[in-house]
């Protein structure tokens, strides 16, 4: 027979090598992120592509394509936070863990958001990547219930089926 005791000790042994981990993970990441000399480069920067050549040699997105313009760099940034994010939930435990994979989703949301806006707006685009629950597509030209279906698989899925596809379509004729 265990006593409580013991067992409540070898519990905080557990939370404590759990949290020397996640602790590690994050000084890990943070090491690697842009300090004031990367900034003060950036800042003098002639133009966007110099900036991107920059950031791509950095040790924080070595390996790591962020495109030629401005809103592909922006993209591709917001996409390696919210991978970097999703990493962090692997380490993560209880409501801490609940607190991250919450916040993730709402920035999947508003990936669907822009998404859908693109699909239903802006598409002059040549493509349009876009990752979600794992899943990553290109979703130019596309149409709204193509994307939809797309979905298939996450939990968007079923909420985006039941949207009347009439209104998210292009007027065929100007106003």
């Amino acid at each position: 027979e265990i006593s409580l005791g013991l067992v409540g000790s070898e519990m905080c042994i557990r939370d404590r090598s759990n949290f020397v981990a996640i602790n590690a993970k994050i000084d890990a990441m943070y090491a690697k992120l842009l300090n004031e000399k990367d900034y003060d480069n950036l800042s003098s920067m002639a133009s966007v592509s110099s900036a991107i050549e920059y950031l791509e040699k950095t040790e924080l997105l070595k390996g790591f394509s962020l495109g030629t313009s401005i809103s592909e760099a922006e993209e591709a940034l917001n996409f390696f936070s919210f991978r970097e994010l999703d990493r962090l939930t692997n380490y993560l435990t209880g409501v801490y863990r609940t607190f991250l994979l919450e916040y993730l989703r709402e920035e999947e949301i508003d990936s669907l958001k822009k998404a859908l806006r693109f699909l239903v707006r802006d598409r002059n685009l040549p493509s349009y990547d876009l990752s979600i629950s794992g899943k990553n597509f290109d979703i130019a030209g596309l149409d709204v219930k193509t994307f939809v279906e797309k979905l298939k698989g996450t939990i968007y899925y079923n909420t985006l089926k039941t949207v009347s596809y009439t209104h998210l379509t292009l007027p065929t004729t100007p106003y």
